[in-house]
Parts: C-alpha cells; structure tokens; sequence
C-alpha cells in the first residue's frame, strides 16, 4: 500500500482522485478500453483440424488446350457455308393486328457481327438495325422505329442458300405478342 505526503507534493491529492475515477470509468464500461482485438472478426484459419493440421488442398485438373483464334471476318458462329448476307423476306404476326407485318432486311454479315438495313416496302418496313451479333444459331439484333424499339433473339436455321430467322418478341409497345420469321433464298 502507497501513502502519499500532501505536504511533500501537494497535487497527491488530485492525482489520487484522478486515478480512482479512471479506474471507476474502466470497469463501470462494458467495451475495454485497452484491450487488444476481439471487437469482432476472426483471424486465422477456421476450418482448422483439432490437431492443427490443415487438409490439403484438392489437386488441380489440367484444362484442355483453348482453341485456335480465328481472325474477325471468318464466318465461324454461322456454320459452314451460312452467310446471313443477302436480302431477307420478313413476318411479324402480332396478337394486335389480324393481318402480318411484312417487309424486307438487307444484311451485310462481317465474322460474327453484321448491319441491316429496311427495305421501305411500307410504313412498318423502316427504322434503324443495331448491335446485329452471330453465335451459333442464335441472331440478335436491336431495331429501333420511331419511339418503339424490338431486342430480336431469333433462332437460325437452313443451310445453303435457303436460311430461316424465327422467334418471338413477347410484349411489343404497339403490337403485344409478335411471331417474327425472316427466310432467305
């Protein structure tokens, strides 16, 4: 036990209080003030063994070789001998409308990618052809016509000369549900 003289140092007896109530304030708080970590978290590993050990890790599988790169103006994603170039007749029956829209599509295909253009054969054959991609069977295209605009996932089939687009736009702003098929040849 410490005694302090007040008369050798008088500020003993502030310093004194000041200690008790530090050491009052430490344990009336329910956080640690000194403590070091465990405010959350974990460190090191969890899924330890109980003997310390770790399991070792599952041996990597060898990936196969990736393919060869082909150059960007090969015809790759559309099959041998299907080329989407050339003027298309297009339909578009719509749950709207009694009677099919018709028009043409003429298509310049470049490796995997292509641009379109209507034909003009009526008011519903016009607009803008975007984003036009090749991926196996699959033909998207954005087609952008006054205010309305259509994201076009069709299936490609045929070979040859004799090539057919089909799908559906499932909810068209002027026509609700429209069936749409494109041939070629």
């Amino acid at each position: 036990m410490f005694f302090w003289d007040e008369e050798q140092n008088p500020n003993v007896r502030s310093q004194g209080f000041l200690l008790v109530a530090c050491a009052a304030l430490c344990v009336a708080t329910s956080t640690p003030i000194f403590a070091q970590g465990n405010m959350g978290g974990t460190v090191g590993k969890q899924d330890k063994a109980i003997s310390g050990a770790d399991e070792a890790p599952a041996p990597r599988r060898k990936t196969a070789p990736k393919a060869k790169a082909h150059s960007p103006t090969e015809s790759r994603n559309t099959g041998a001998g299907r080329s989407l170039s050339g003027v298309w007749s297009w339909t578009g029956q719509c749950a709207k409308y009694d009677k099919p829209y018709t028009g043409t599509l003429t298509v310049n295909q470049s490796g995997n990618t292509f641009t379109a253009t209507h034909g003009g054969t009526n008011m519903w054959d016009g607009g803008t052809i975007s984003n036009g991609r090749i991926s196996g069977n699959r033909v998207s295209f954005v087609r952008t016509y006054g205010g309305y605009t259509d994201y076009l996932n069709l299936a490609l089939s045929g070979s040859g000369g004799t090539l057919r687009m089909s799908g559906v736009l499932p909810n068209t702003e002027h026509s609700g549900r429209c069936v749409m098929v494109f041939t070629k040849g």
